[in-house]
C-alpha cells in the first residue's frame, strides 16, 4: 500500500517519492492521492487534463478534503485515485480496479455512484459468502477501509472474509462521506500494490508521513538496519509504480466519459 521505490538506492527512493508541486488547469476534474508518490506519478500521466491535489495518508485525508470541499463546489467530478492493498485472489498484483463500493470500519457500506462504461460491477458479496471465492472476471472491486495498515497475510484474509472486500485502503471511507456531503460526483481507482500474498515489511507505514511526504531519514535508517530486505523492497517498488499507472490508465479512460 506505501509507494516505493527502490531500483538501485536509497536516494533513487526518496527521488521518485519527492512531491510534484500542484498542478492546476481549467479542468472540471479534481484528482485526489493520498502520497505524493501517486500524485507525481499522477501528474506526469494527467497533469494536463485534471486538478490534482494530495491529501494525505488515512485520517488524516479528512482535513484536507474539508478545506476541499470549500473551494470546489456541489457538481464537481472528484477522483480518488492512487494504491491499495489486495485481500483476495482477486484484486491481482499490479493491476488497478474501480472500487464498486467502499465498506467503512464500522462495516457500513457506501455504494459508487457511478461507473465507467465497460467496467462490470460484482454484486454485494454477503459475509456468508466472501468475494475470496468469487469469479476473478470484473473490473470493479469492493474495497474496505482500514483504521491501520493492513501489513500481515493472515489479517488481510480474516479482513476479506468478515467484511468481503477484495481490496484496502486508509482513505476511501473518508473520502466516500466527504464527497457526499460536497455533492460531488465522484469516483475510486485503487492499483493493487500489495497483494493477499504480500508480508509488507514492518515498519513501511514509517516511509511516509500524515501528509504523504517521503521520509527520506526514516527510509535510509530502515535500509541501513534491514539490508536484507532490499530485494523486497525493490519489487514493492516496482509493482507500486506498475499498479498507480494502470490506475492512472482506468482514470484516463473515465475522464473521456465526464462532462467538462
Amino acid at each position: 500500500m506505501i509507494g516505493l521505490g527502490f531500483p538501485r538506492s536509497c536516494r533513487t527512493l526518496t527521488a521518485a517519492l519527492t512531491r510534484s508541486d500542484t498542478v492546476i488547469d481549467m479542468s472540471t476534474t479534481l484528482m485526489l492521492c493520498a502520497m505524493n508518490f501517486e500524485s507525481d506519478i499522477a501528474s506526469k500521466r494527467l497533469g494536463n487534463r485534471c486538478v490534482i491535489r494530495t491529501i494525505g495518508v488515512g485520517e488524516h485525508c479528512a482535513h484536507a478534503l474539508k478545506d476541499l470541499a470549500n473551494e470546489f463546489g456541489a457538481g464537481t467530478n472528484v477522483i480518488l485515485c492512487g494504491l491499495a492493498g489486495g485481500l483476495s485472489a482477486r484484486a491481482k498484483l499490479g493491476q488497478a480496479y474501480v472500487a464498486s463500493h467502499v465498506t467503512a470500519p464500522n462495516g457500513s457500506v457506501i455504494p459508487a455512484p457511478w461507473m465507467p462504461s465497460g467496467v462490470n460491477t460484482p454484486p454485494l458479496a454477503s459475509k456468508e459468502f466472501s468475494s475470496v471465492d468469487t469469479p476473478m472476471n470484473s473490473a470493479a472491486l469492493p474495497l474496505f477501509c482500514a483504521d491501520v495498515l493492513l501489513a500481515d497475510t493472515h489479517v488481510k484474509a480474516q479482513t476479506a472474509r468478515q467484511f468481503s472486500c477484495d481490496m484496502v485502503d486508509m482513505e476511501s471511507a473518508h473520502f466516500a462521506r466527504a464527497a457526499a456531503q460536497a455533492g460531488w460526483r465522484w469516483l475510486i481507482v485503487r492499483g493493487v500494490s500489495d497483494d493477499v500474498q504480500t508480508q509488507l515489511p514492518p515498519g513501511v507505514f514509517n516511509f511516509v508521513n500524515a501528509a504523504g511526504a517521503p521520509r527520506p531519514l526514516a527510509i535510509a535508517l530502515h535500509v541501513a538496519t534491514h539490508p536484507w530486505q532490499i530485494p523486497l523492497l525493490r519489487h514493492l517498488g516496482q509493482k507500486c509504480t506498475l499498479a498507480m499507472n494502470n490506475a492512472c490508465d482506468i482514470v484516463e479512460r473515465a475522464l473521456m466519459e465526464l462532462p467538462s
